[in-house]
């Protein structure tokens, strides 16, 4: 009966640790970073990573009094203001 009491209390610990441990920043990496100056960039570049593309979102522009307005969402009923629109494939 006692070895079930302990196990009740070390697996919620050791969870409880692991969780907390993840949360920091690895020191080895960022020090490889900053030595080594490794980025995704970089690491691309000498062939390590496979480049990726990555979309941009869709983005549709409406006239206004002064600079166009922005927006990731067309506008219903301001069909007649659009200036430029993107739509991702």
């Amino acid at each position: 009966m006692a070895e079930f009491r302990s196990s009740r209390v070390i697996v919620p610990a050791l969870v409880a640790v692991s969780v907390l441990i993840s949360a920091c920043s690895n020191p080895y990496l960022e020090r490889l970073r900053a030595e080594f100056g490794w980025t995704e960039g970089r690491m691309t570049e000498d062939g390590w990573l496979k480049s990726r593309e990555i979309p941009p979102d869709a983005i549709y522009c409406y006239k206004t009094m002064a600079k166009p307005n922005c927006f990731k969402t067309p506008k219903p009923g301001q069909e007649h203001r659009l200036v430029s629109e993107y739509e991702n494939a």
